[in-house]
């Protein structure tokens, strides 16, 4: 990132070649999601495209051409009926700027990555992109999460609604002579003062069984890892099923 007191400053963008371009904007849309049909759409409009090694004026003239390039690759009708080879505003947004951050890193090291499957986003989400990304996330929690959570939650709502309703009742009823009130109200604190602790231990249960698989799952996992050949094995292969943990190990000897 640049700060404020850097804009301005930095050396503009020059130099580059038009296969470095395109290779350039694989990697940024795979940084960023976009689809394969996206992306051959994308090498294709931008065919030929080269950011000249000149003065500063022939490279902006390049830029601004490589970015009108991408802008005909974007469509603004709805997610649902938009073509696969097409993308939207937010994802033209930040394919520019993810397309931008790879260059500079390639004008200070003339290095480019040429693994596309370690590469990750550096451009900062935008506001939907965020929210969308939090739901994605929410989604993704086990459903035998959130039935943990069922116990508490009834608990709250107990002493949070019926327990104050309750005293209402029986309030109202004393002052006014209402029996039948003021017995319902009585009835109401009474289940709101039992039904907590009961809902409690459940909730304890729940939560216990849970963790215990959660942890049992870990270590199954952590397992199958480490006969795999750890941490160093993980960062090339997947982890796969726990049934092949021994097989897997047994091929990795072997290969060595």
């Amino acid at each position: 990132a640049i700060s404020a007191d850097g804009v301005g400053t930095q050396p503009h963008i020059s130099g580059i070649g038009s296969i470095t371009v395109k290779k350039v904007a694989t990697n940024a849309c795979n940084a960023i999601g976009i689809s394969k049909e996206t992306t051959k759409t994308i090498e294709n409009v931008l065919q030929g495209v080269k950011i000249r090694r000149g003065n500063e004026e022939e490279s902006i003239d390049d830029m601004t051409l490589l970015i009108h390039r991408l802008s005909k690759v974007v469509s603004f009708v709805p997610s649902f009926c938009r073509s696969k080879s097409a993308m939207s505003t937010g994802q033209y947004h930040s394919l520019v700027c993810q397309m931008i951050i790879y260059m500079r890193s390639y004008m200070e090291d003339g290095k480019i990555e040429m693994d596309e499957t370690i590469l990750k986003r550096s451009t900062p989400l935008t506001l939907g992109e965020c929210l969308t990304t939090m739901t994605k996330f929410s989604m993704q929690v086990p459903w035998s999460f959130l039935v943990a959570l069922i116990p508490r939650s009834l608990s709250a709502v107990v002493t949070s609604l019926v327990s104050p309703y309750g005293f209402k009742l029986l309030l109202g009823g004393v002052i006014t002579g209402d029996i039948s009130s003021a017995k319902t109200g009585f009835m109401l604190i009474i289940l709101a003062t039992a039904i907590p602790p009961a809902l409690n231990i459940l909730a304890n249960i729940v939560e216990s069984s849970y963790s215990s698989r959660m942890i049992a799952h870990l270590r199954r996992e952590m397992f199958g890892s480490l006969m795999k050949g750890g941490t160093v094995y993980d960062d090339t292969h997947r982890p796969g099923a726990v049934i092949n943990t021994f097989s897997n190990h047994l091929k990795y000897v072997v290969d060595i």
